[in-house]
């Protein structure tokens, strides 16, 4: 959360890389102080779109060991795999002394963390034995409940964050409360400020005289920040390391309020609201105890103004533990990099394809797209991100407002409603709102259970067993929906999406996807999604290039449009000809059970049904292959234990969803076809020789790799520091305002992954590596896409990402000079 820290000193000594200043010494302005810690804040998506974020968004700017320690100075974190984790992965053959020394080696050249003094001896002597490291804090910066805890043993930091959270949970309630807030339509700060004057919560709990601070607070957050920050008296220099710590005490809740407008135009509004509410806490707690505000820093921030050195200097300890990372990273690296050139990219022969199957590049579809190709040589299959370039905002009849399926960094460029009968939409509403209203309304829901809860027995009695149906048998769509753009979906008189428009997104789509000529019998486009039960986190599970929902709409709207002949006379203009032996096909990958479902089966033409009926028994044959070798991970050889998860209320891991992921492969599919990448590996299609300009490449990069490292730092994050940067457990979470989840009754917002989707119960299910990007194409082309992107450039030359260049079975690796360097020497060590 500190990625904006700004300072004239460098960050490392003799560093031979430009690098950003991490805080000004000098005085700041409170309007930069917020907009830096918006800029320092990863954003929290709400359950329903639920999808993966780097969790460091806002420290690309610096390397992981410089994050870890500017990190650590603010808040109990941890960003490396513990010493005992890397000792097991040692002890059990995973990594050698060689793989050790050879990751030292590279760490001295990159200059990626200091070694001066720290040996590759002393780094074998900590991975050899048992010796625990002790535990010294690098805490610099504490509020002022902190403060005062450590004297007394106090409690007042979990009540201010627990206060907080009884007011923010009702203020972002999205419905599920029966009595809704009655400041909601007021800014948070506002709101707040209004519930806090009249509540005796914290005089209660020992904040006397609490609501009569509040009161006087001025009305609005920018004037309440600047009184509270002058009462506080915070020295200039320290004023954004001050409110930084504020929000890491609350990190959750910050996070979310980042990705909220708040009340106005300003993005920042909500966070800054956050921000006031923080503070009016801690500067009460300053004016009541008569502390000073130099008790929250140590004295070496507090006196010393070169203090930035200190704070970017990792301990020897972080150091061994970060060479141990960097030789699993390489490990791996190699590994994959072998099979890669152990490949035969040209094919035996010429086969007539059948299909041609196109799946998200999600880690979870690789496995299928091998056992489909294994199990007949017609079938060919490609990886796109799975929204096929069809960024829409999907409708029904019951929900108006819908949900975007496309990337969250993206905006819906139209609206698709698909509706079941008028009569049946409203009856099934109205049912289910007087309900609702019945069994949870004030007076009624005190008798419920005695007089209705009967009526739930069935319910319960089939969910217990597994008597459900899955989210697939509960289509009630029409097959063609209404199309409009997205500007006019609240307009009373639309007019449908143009049949321009709907051209150019099936171009790019097939342009983007290499797929403009030789088309198979069916081309397949198989978005996918998870089939789970009572689960909070099922957005989590599903697409991520939908936004966290199905990618079913979006294939099906894609094959719809494709199949449309318009739309294929318009293709035709423009060079790409679709014959009319070829048909496509919507389909969705169950990833829970590996099932492929096709949705529109009674919409295949008469003439393809006979050759459709093939490729449905290609399909099943794969998809039972597939679940054979995933129940080996459950611990059964029984494939039907698959769907018992996937209909059990109760099984808190119906699937692993991307667990494991450590590489991002961008190449033909000729080069990873048959290779058994154990559901590891992102898989983009791209051949460079189609693609003169380097557009297609530029739109891969800028894109699909960086969504694939938010997924890879987010469960990277989760596995070295669950409590942190995870959702804790999963049987214990208390779901909020249908938005998030609790671990228990109280405490911060969660925002990362559950535990129980990166750990077992005995061992992690996830490596945490950073990500490695491999690309099959030429170097220039490469670097002057890196180049031309800050946000790529800040990745891959501070070492978030690993980048390799693939050239003429040759391998060349960006290193933190921002230059390539040589790789097949380390690739075959």
């Amino acid at each position: 959360m500190i990625s904006s820290l700004e300072s004239s000193n460098s960050l490392l000594k003799n560093s031979p890389k430009p690098v950003r200043p991490i805080i000004e010494n000098k005085s700041q302005d409170i309007q930069q102080v917020i907009e830096k810690l918006y800029e320092s804040i990863a954003p929290l998506w709400p359950l329903k779109d639920f999808v993966a974020v780097n969790p460091f968004l806002g420290f690309t700017g610096k390397t992981l060991l410089e994050t870890d320690s500017l990190l650590k100075t603010i808040s109990d974190v941890d960003l490396l795999p513990s010493l005992e984790y890397c000792r097991e992965v040692y002890r059990d053959g995973s990594i050698s002394t060689d793989d050790v020394a050879n990751a030292y080696q590279q760490v001295a050249r990159d200059n990626s963390a200091s070694l001066a003094d720290v040996s590759l001896a002393e780094v074998m002597d900590w991975l050899q034995s048992d010796i625990k490291p002790a535990n010294h804090s690098r805490r610099r910066i504490w509020t002022m409940a902190e403060v005062l805890d450590r004297e007394s043993r106090g409690e007042r930091s979990n009540q201010i964050i627990n206060d907080m959270t009884r007011f923010l949970s009702g203020y972002f309630d999205e419905g599920e409360a029966s009595w809704s807030m009655p400041w909601q339509d007021d800014a948070p700060y506002k709101a707040w400020k209004q519930v806090s004057s009249t509540s005796y919560r914290m005089d209660l709990l020992g904040m006397r005289g609490f609501r009569n601070f509040v009161r006087s607070l001025p009305e609005d957050s920018d004037r309440a920040i600047a009184l509270l920050l002058k009462k506080a008296d915070v020295p200039n220099r320290l004023l954004f390391l001050f409110c930084i710590c504020q929000l890491a005490s609350i990190s959750g809740w910050a996070s979310y309020a980042r990705n909220q407008l708040g009340q106005s135009e300003n993005p920042d509004s909500c966070l800054k609201d956050l921000l006031a509410i923080r503070l009016a806490h801690d500067v009460f707690l300053i004016e009541s105890s008569r502390q000073s505000i130099s008790s929250c820093f140590h004295e070496d921030v507090w006196n010393n103004r070169d203090y930035i050195q200190q704070m970017l200097t990792p301990s020897r300890t972080s150091v061994v533990r970060y060479v141990l990372l960097v030789a699993q990273e390489m490990k791996f690296q190699q590994i994959l990099a072998s099979g890669l050139l152990d490949r035969d990219i040209d094919k035996t022969g010429d086969v007539d394809a059948l299909a041609q199957m196109v799946f998200c590049i999600d880690v979870r579809s690789e496995p299928i797209r091998r056992h489909l190709e294994l199990v007949d040589e017609r079938v060919e299959t490609f990886g796109f991100a799975g929204f096929f370039g069809m960024p829409l905002r999907h409708t029904t009849g019951e929900d108006s407002v819908g949900s975007a399926h496309c990337p969250v960094l993206l905006k819906p460029a139209f609206q698709v409603n698909w509706s079941p009968e008028e009569h049946v939409r409203s009856s099934q509403k109205s049912w289910r709102h007087a309900w609702k209203a019945f069994r949870s309304g004030p007076i009624s829901s005190l008798g419920f259970v005695e007089t209705l809860g009967w009526l739930t027995a069935g319910k319960l009695l089939s969910d217990s067993y597994g008597w459900v149906k899955t989210r697939f048998q509960q289509q009630p769509f029409d097959s063609k929906p209404q199309v409009y753009p997205e500007n006019e979906s609240h307009i009373e008189h639309r007019e449908e999406l143009s049949l321009e428009s709907r051209i150019s997104f099936c171009k790019s789509f097939l342009t983007n996807l290499g797929l403009t000529e030789e088309f198979a019998r069916f081309v397949v486009v198989c978005g996918h999604a998870a089939d789970v039960q009572n689960n909070l986190f099922q957005s989590g599970l599903d697409c991520g290039a939908c936004g966290g929902h199905s990618g079913e709409p979006n294939a099906r709207i894609a094959s719809w449009w494709l199949n449309s002949p318009d739309v294929r006379a318009g293709l035709a203009t423009q060079g790409i000809v679709i014959p009319d032996s070829t048909w496509f096909v919507p389909a969705v990958h169950n990833t829970t059970t590996e099932q492929i479902v096709f949705t529109e089966k009674t919409h295949i033409p008469e003439e393809f049904q006979d050759e459709f009926a093939q490729l449905i028994s290609i399909c099943k044959e794969a998809s039972q292959r597939c679940a054979e070798n995933r129940s080996e991970r459950y611990g059964t050889s029984q494939k039907e234990d698959l769907t018992r998860k996937a209909q059990d209320w109760s099984d808190v891991r119906p699937e692993w969803g991307l667990a494991g992921n450590a590489a991002f492969v961008v190449a033909p599919r000729s080069r990873t076809q048959s290779l058994d990448l154990k559901g590891r590996v992102f898989l983009h299609s791209y051949e460079a020789e189609k693609d003169r300009d380097g557009s297609v490449l530029e739109l891969i990069i800028t894109a699909p790799m960086i969504v694939t490292s938010w997924i890879n730092l987010q469960y990277f994050a989760s596995t070295v520091d669950a409590n942190k940067y995870g959702s804790g457990n999963k049987l214990i979470h208390n779901a909020l305002g249908k938005f998030g989840v609790l671990e228990g009754n109280g405490g911060d917002l969660k925002t990362g992954l559950p535990w129980q989707s990166v750990h077992n119960g005995k061992q992690w299910q996830h490596q945490p590596l950073r990500l490695t990007v491999i690309i099959e194409a030429p170097k220039e082309r490469i670097e002057r896409i890196v180049r031309a992107h800050a946000n790529v450039r800040e990745l891959v030359s501070n070492g978030w990402i690993t980048l390799l260049c693939l050239e003429e079975d040759r391998f060349s690796r960006w290193n933190d000079c921002g230059t390539w360097e040589p790789w097949d020497d380390q690739s075959t060590s």
